[in-house]
């Protein structure tokens, strides 16, 4: 952490201030180093992280220089106040950056772990296109029904499989490893395993286009929405999305 302030307090060192008095705050300077050190470490982010919050507290300023010539009615525009990074200002900049927590945590899975919600996505998508052609045949009506069960987790693995084979990049991982992965998320809060309601209150299962069932099926705990853009950050899954 040291050193990382040591090299943005030498970057920032040849822009003017003040009165000799610093752009960033020592405390917010040291705030930003702390947190991109205990993620990705990476110098370039903590100075984005600067640059950017520099930016929002110069146009806080300009800000308050407008609302003061406006309570005042003079036409000469007031001097804006040299702009100053607080605290606050690192603080919004790095929670833009990082995004809300279940986007966090989606970030941080492996490779493995992403492929299986590709899998999850895929057959959601293959059943969603069945169910609305299934409505539309007995309905006339292209809107599909919406579905209550969850994916099984045989067909889950057959579909990964699949995109494993697509990719040509790794071996997929075996049935065992592949339930430790589907574990793993549900840990984190991010899927829901829980035993099939197949034949119990009309409930369902959805199947893999191989027909291949389980006694246990996973749902999503987090907006799809939210997956899909964390996997899109993945370059070598966008052509299986």
């Amino acid at each position: 952490v040291s050193d990382i302030v040591a090299i943005l307090q030498s970057r920032l060192d040849s822009v003017p201030s003040a009165a000799g008095e610093p752009v960033i705050q020592k405390a917010a300077l040291e705030l930003c180093a702390r947190k991109v050190a205990a993620t990705s470490g990476d110098l370039r982010k903590a100075l984005d992280v600067c640059r950017q919050a520099m930016e929002a507290a110069e146009a806080d300023c300009k800000r308050k220089a407008a609302s003061i010539d406006k309570e005042n009615s003079t036409d000469a525009p007031s001097s804006a106040p040299t702009p100053k990074v607080s605290i606050m200002h690192i603080a919004k900049v790095l929670n833009k950056l990082n995004g809300s927590p279940v986007a966090q945590k989606l970030d941080a899975l492996n490779f493995q772990q992403k492929l299986v919600l590709c899998a999850y996505i895929s057959l959601v998508g293959i059943t969603a296109e069945k169910e609305k052609e299934k409505t539309k045949i007995a309905t006339g009506s292209k809107r599909a029904a919406p579905s209550t069960g969850g994916i099984a987790i045989s067909g889950l693995f057959a579909e990964y499989g699949t995109i494993c084979s697509k990719l040509s990049m790794l071996a997929s991982v075996t049935r065992s490893e592949f339930l430790d992965l589907v574990t793993m998320m549900e840990t984190q809060g991010i899927v829901e395993v829980e035993a099939s309601k197949a034949g119990r209150r009309g409930g369902r299962r959805i199947v893999s286009t191989t027909g291949a069932a389980d006694d246990r099926t996973m749902r999503l705990a987090v907006d799809e929405a939210d997956v899909r853009r964390a996997l899109a950050k993945t370059s070598a899954l966008t052509s299986v999305l």
